[in-house]
């Protein structure tokens, strides 16, 4: 009678090359494991390659930078993943942004995100630590990820500007949230109301983006007329495979 024949784990095994042959993975009670590799974060979580990363200290925002029209050379955040020693691809999943001080004289808030096949940054924001979702997994990052106000070097000639979008029509208001997908059609173009009447938590889908070895992901946000900068608490999902 056919029968599958592999290994028990639960947990990931070395990774393998696209030419190898290697065995069916089950679970502890004989059920074959299997599932979407880019839908859902709890899949990729179990198998420890998902990642996410935070601003350090709760209720301490990151100052961004003024910047009243969009430049290629100004990023609020930018995600690389490694240039060598990981071949591997990030798949971007969310980014939440909390502003913590709204800064001053800005009309509406604009952004832009765009994926580039070079190192992008120069100087500037803050390196953050990233983390595995899952404790039981040991398996480390490959991604490089900065913050704040930050000055990156010229796009490269396969630069690709994928989505682009107004985050909010009207000047922010503190403990606003803006929460953006990458890929998840079923939670755009939402808005909720939260304690104020003032703050609003705005949810946008900027469709599916992919970067691999050496690749950039960066965020673009403006505010035409801003006087002063505002500063934001930070949350961002990633996995790698």
């Amino acid at each position: 009678m056919p029968a599958f024949v592999g290994t028990v784990r639960r947990l990931l095994s070395t990774a393998q090359d696209e030419t190898d042959f290697t065995n069916v993975r089950f679970g502890r009670y004989g059920e074959l494991i299997e599932h979407p590799l880019t839908v859902g974060a709890y899949a990729n979580s179990m198998q420890g390659n998902y990642f996410k990363a935070s601003n350090p200290t709760p209720n301490t925002g990151i100052l961004a930078s003024v910047q009243t029209t969009f430049s290629a050379t100004n990023g609020l955040l930018l995600l690389e993943a490694a240039s060598a020693g990981a071949d591997r691809q990030v798949v971007v999943d969310y980014i939440r942004l909390i502003v913590v001080g709204p800064g001053t004289g800005t009309t509406r808030v604009d952004a832009l995100v765009a994926i580039d096949n070079i190192p992008r940054f120069s100087s500037g924001g803050s390196l953050i630590t990233n983390v595995n979702s899952n404790m039981d997994s040991g398996t480390g990052y490959s991604s490089r990820l900065r913050f704040g106000a930050l000055t990156l070097v010229a796009e490269g000639a396969s630069v690709r500007r994928l989505s682009r979008f107004v985050l909010r029509d009207a000047i922010y208001q503190a403990r606003q949230e803006f929460i953006i997908t990458f890929g998840r059609d079923s939670l755009s173009y939402q808005s909720q109301t939260l304690v104020t009447a003032t703050a609003d938590r705005y949810l946008v889908d900027a469709g599916p983006i992919i970067i691999g070895t050496g690749d950039s992901f960066v965020l673009h946000v403006w505010k035409p007329a801003q006087a002063t900068a505002e500063d934001f608490e930070f949350e961002i999902g990633w996995w790698e495979l």
